[in-house]
């Protein structure tokens, strides 16, 4: 299993980052605000949030982001 956590300081990366990804077909909209906030119980709810991103194919951009990361590197 994998997981991901973006943390940036910089706001123009950030909104790069927030405009990159669809965030809503993740399941980030329905369950990141209110994790954020910690207005929900994140032991109940992490698990949720893992499950929908696996399920709308966020192992596909690790490995798409990793490959480039790699090709990067070798260069």
């Amino acid at each position: 299993m994998k997981k991901v956590m973006i943390v940036e300081d910089e706001e123009l990366i950030l909104q790069g980052i927030r405009n990159i990804l669809d965030w809503e077909a993740l399941g980030l909209d329905e369950f990141g605000k209110s994790l954020y906030t910690g207005s929900v119980d994140p032991e109940e709810y992490l698990p949720k949030l893992q499950e929908k991103l696996e399920a709308t194919g966020i192992d596909k951009v690790i490995d798409e982001m990793q490959r480039q990361i790699d090709e990067w590197k070798t260069k």
